[in-house]
């Protein structure tokens, strides 16, 4: 999978979708959230990361 592991070949579209199959189940396996950061600033991103951040934690310790 990424570089220095055999013959990758990133201008093959059927690897890369196929590399992007991966990390997504890589993803829903580890409860990964996924921000669409597409139309968002840096900034507005990164408060969407703490709040997550927050949140988890507060179950977390609520759950004790």
């Amino acid at each position: 999978m990424g570089p220095g592991k055999g013959n990758t070949d990133y201008t093959n579209l059927t690897k890369i979708l196929d590399e992007i199959d991966e990390v997504a189940a890589l993803q829903r396996r580890l409860g990964c959230p996924v921000i669409n950061t597409t139309a968002l600033a840096l900034e507005e991103a990164a408060g969407r990361v703490i709040e997550i951040m927050e949140t988890r934690r507060a179950r977390s310790a609520g759950g004790r």
